[in-house]
């Protein structure tokens, strides 16, 4: 069994809920952006095509609301992978709300990166508990050093 890992943007609407919640977990917040959001199926394929290091395999039916990304290393060696799902797929423009079923905090961490270029910060917390991790743009280079040396 793996860990599922949540996906947040940092949008009013979740701040107004969550506030509590992130104080209890120690999470380090970002400045406020009323800019951000979640992104749309097309900004999270467009990412996922840029990847260097990685390939994606998309399936997309919105008769069932499911649309899903299997992500795997582009280097047959490497056993890195993860699943992007999105949570009620209506459209490719909407903004939508998505998590990472299972796999690797380092394919994980490059797209949600990424992402937040695009959308503002996100917030990536697994479900299995334990520290949230807010990515207000930093890399995976500096993240790491992060976790090696918590404020």
């Amino acid at each position: 069994m793996g860990t599922n890992y949540s996906v947040f943007a940092f949008d009013p609407d979740f701040l107004r809920e969550a506030r509590e919640w992130l104080d209890e977990l120690g999470a380090r917040l970002p400045a406020f952006s009323a800019a951000a959001r979640n992104p749309s199926p097309r900004e999270i394929t467009q990412i996922l095509r840029e990847l260097r290091d990685y390939t994606a395999d998309i399936s997309a039916d919105l008769s069932t609301g499911e649309w899903c990304a299997d992500i795997c290393a582009a280097e047959t060696q490497n056993p890195a992978w993860t699943a992007l799902r999105i949570q009620d797929y209506r459209a490719e423009d909407e903004p939508h709300r998505f998590y990472f079923s299972k796999g690797w905090l380092e394919v994980i961490f490059p797209i949600v990166e990424r992402l937040t270029h695009l959308c503002g910060p996100l917030l990536v917390y697994a479900d299995s508990g334990g520290q949230a991790i807010v990515n207000p743009g930093d890399s995976w280079e500096d993240f790491m050093r992060r976790l090696d040396a918590p404020e």
